[in-house]
């Protein structure tokens, strides 16, 4: 029977459990959130587990990508300039409400100092390295637009794929 551990990665070592509870104790949880998707709900979701199991809160602003108009892909000279200086601030704005969000996320939950705020640039290629250093992972994931119910804009997945751990699956 092949097996699916790859043969370039280490032997995962067991997550920590508590035998009081019987579940598996997260030091560092990890949410990714983005400009697309409903952030309040997965962020109050992870900030929840954070302070169940007394981990630290992560969180990774994924930068969307710019929305384009029509109009604008005709800019020229200067006015490339202005379309940038629009979008700069529109990006701006979103990871501001985004980050107030987190901040009020971690006082309301009592959750660790270390608890921090990141920002990665649309396309980055160094998300993998955030998931895979943490305990849990939990991103936001949005249904597809025939199945969208009124009040819930997105899923969450949970992972627990860091350092070789389970994997949790969704949450509706």
């Amino acid at each position: 029977m092949a097996s699916k551990q790859s043969t370039w990665s280490p032997l995962p070592e067991p997550a920590p459990w508590n035998t009081d509870k019987g579940a598996a104790r997260f030091g560092e949880i990890v949410v990714f959130i983005d400009g697309r998707t409903e952030t309040a709900g997965i962020l109050e979701f992870a900030g929840v587990l954070a302070e169940e199991h007394g981990a630290r809160l992560i969180s990774v602003f994924m930068q969307p990508e710019p929305a384009v108009t029509p109009s604008e892909t005709f800019a020229r000279g200067k006015g490339i300039l202005s379309v940038i200086e629009v979008h700069q601030a529109q990006l701006e704005r979103i990871e501001a409400e985004h980050r107030a969000l987190f901040e009020d996320i971690v006082r309301h939950h009592g959750l660790r100092s270390e608890s921090e705020w990141r920002s990665l640039p649309y396309l980055s290629s160094e998300v993998g390295v955030h998931a895979y250093y943490a305990d849990l992972v939990v991103i936001a994931r949005p249904e597809p637009a025939a199945q969208i119910h009124p009040g819930r804009s997105g899923r969450a997945a949970v992972a627990c794929e860091g350092r070789g751990r389970r994997s949790l699956g969704g949450r509706s």
